[in-house]
């Protein structure tokens, strides 16, 4: 078409450049052959996005396909609540017998106690024995051994004849005996068997001051005569010195209320008797000497539990 046109622009060309007039334009020639294929000018630019498709039909399950391969630990959960108690377990079985134990520390002494059996009346079938709670005394003091109680406390007394002889038995004479009327009297004293300095002719000693206090205690003691210390296992309530309620002081104490273990320890005063009381044995008899007493040495004593 190009070719057409510029054939007939030529020929315009020519018959004026020939002095010709112009004559009218002829027909529109016929469509020429294709050119050659221009230079390409590379891809265009790329086109929009086209809309999602629809989804497809679901695809039949596969068979027979092997597993893959384990996959990593995983990092660990926290702790769970705590889950409710389960059931009560059976008993076990019976364990072995232990090793046998120590032995435990000596306990105090207990109560002593006598079944007496009263005289049977009736039948007897319902006769019931009598307990009998042991007592004892101590001199000198007014407390009792250990967790002992205490029944009552006194002071040492003995009973006789204001010109005669004075019991043999000593009394722990209580202290609610109507106090008020009890009268000074010379012709008695407690002594005791303790020579003072440890000299020849110094056998006794008199209390000169002081209150010579007891007690009556619910318990067990027992008194060892010349020691001072007591059977194996047993320990010392007190220690102390013979001594007694002596009587007839002016002919140096013809009769007593004894003997008594006379606590060391009671807040007295006690003063030189020389000879006037003497602790004598039935040992050494050979004809005449009948008998012996002891010189210049303390007649001591102790109480034991």
């Amino acid at each position: 078409m190009k070719r057409l046109v510029s054939n007939g622009v030529l020929l315009g060309i020519a018959i004026a450049l020939a002095g010709g007039c112009s004559g009218a334009i002829g027909p529109q020639g016929g469509t020429g052959p294709t050119g050659p294929t221009g230079p390409s000018s590379g891809p265009g630019p790329r086109g929009p996005t086209g809309p999602t498709g629809a989804v497809g039909p679901t695809g039949s399950s596969s068979t027979g396909g092997s597993l893959g391969p384990t996959g990593p630990t995983g990092p660990t959960g926290g702790t769970g609540p705590v889950g409710a108690t389960g059931p009560t377990g059976s008993g076990g079985a019976v364990g072995p017998t232990g090793s046998q134990g120590l032995v435990g520390p000596t306990g105090p002494p207990g109560l002593t106690t006598v079944a007496v059996t009263p005289p049977l009346g009736g039948n007897g079938s319902n006769a019931s024995p009598l307990t009998v709670k042991s007592i004892y005394e101590v001199w000198g003091r007014t407390s009792c051994g250990g967790s002992d109680p205490v029944v009552l406390t006194g002071y040492l007394g003995g009973y006789g004849g204001s010109q005669g002889a004075m019991s043999g038995s000593p009394m722990c004479v209580s202290s609610a005996l109507s106090p008020p009327n009890w009268v000074g009297w010379s012709s008695a004293l407690v002594s005791r068997a303790a020579s003072s300095g440890n000299l020849s002719g110094n056998r006794s000693e008199y209390m000169q001051a002081g209150d010579m206090t007891c007690a009556v205690c619910k318990g067990f003691s027992y008194t060892l005569w010349g020691q001072t210390t007591c059977a194996a296992g047993d320990s010392a309530l007190y220690t102390g010195h013979i001594g007694a309620l002596v009587y007839n002081v002016a002919n140096g104490g013809a009769n007593n209320a004894g003997p008594v273990c006379l606590d060391d320890g009671a807040p007295v005063t006690w003063t030189n008797w020389s000879g006037n009381s003497i602790l004598s044995r039935g040992a050494g008899a050979r004809s005449n000497p009948y008998s012996e007493y002891l010189e210049a040495q303390d007649g001591t004593c102790v109480v034991c539990q």
